[in-house]
């Protein structure tokens, strides 16, 4: 069945708790009518793919299929029922990975986007701020269109996420244009999965309250 509706999409969702993994995909490449592949998405879905046989709780969240709004100073409580939807999955998941694109020397629009859609303006608030993230361990993989812009988004993703208060579990793994440097996504695919299983293990020994 094809879903057409973006309630129909966050539906899935409804599947996310405090045990899942949640590989979160802000790429929205490519844009309608192209087919260019996603070097960020496909190394989530391989991930997921190779850990679900053996670890049910794991789920994609690909922002690209969500069609989310554009962040406009609301609070989370008073955005529509379905992006609600969307950032009660984030808070009950247990830890997130992050596929974090890189784009002229910071990260993506998309994903500060969604980072500041989940958790509202920081209007009258004191750090630090208890988002939905708080305390959330994160694991994060950036992936940049040059190298200025990946280590430039590497730096940048731990301080937005010390800013929301989650928890970031490793420094980012990095991975510059790998259109030029398909070599290097072997390598980088391997270290966000081990990254993936070690937070996998720290959900069990230490689980989110």
């Amino acid at each position: 069945m094809i879903r057409t509706s973006f309630e129909e999409r966050v539906a899935d969702l409804e599947i996310v708790d405090k045990e899942t993994l949640l590989l979160i995909s802000p790429s929205l490449k490519p844009r309608p009518g192209l087919n260019t592949p996603s070097a960020s998405r496909r190394i989530l879905v391989d991930i997921a793919a190779k850990i679900a046989p053996i670890y049910a709780k794991i789920h994609v969240m690909d922002l690209r299929e969500l069609s989310l709004p554009n962040f406009m100073g609301a609070q989370v409580d008073k955005l529509d029922d379905s992006v609600q939807k969307v950032a009660q999955a984030v808070e009950r998941a247990g830890a997130l990975l992050f596929a974090v694109p890189g784009y002229w020397s910071g990260v993506s629009a998309s994903f500060k986007n969604f980072i500041e859609l989940l958790c509202g303006p920081t209007y009258d608030q004191q750090p630090p701020f208890k988002t939905i993230f708080y305390a959330k361990p994160i694991g994060c993989l950036v992936v940049g269109a040059d190298d200025q812009s990946t280590n430039c988004a590497g730096q940048q993703a731990p301080y937005i996420f010390e800013a929301i208060g989650a928890m970031p579990f490793s420094d980012p793994i990095l991975l510059s244009d790998p259109r030029r440097h398909p070599d290097a996504i072997p390598m980088a695919l391997n270290q966000t999965l081990k990254l993936a299983v070690d937070l996998i293990q720290h959900m069990a020994t230490d689980p989110c309250p």
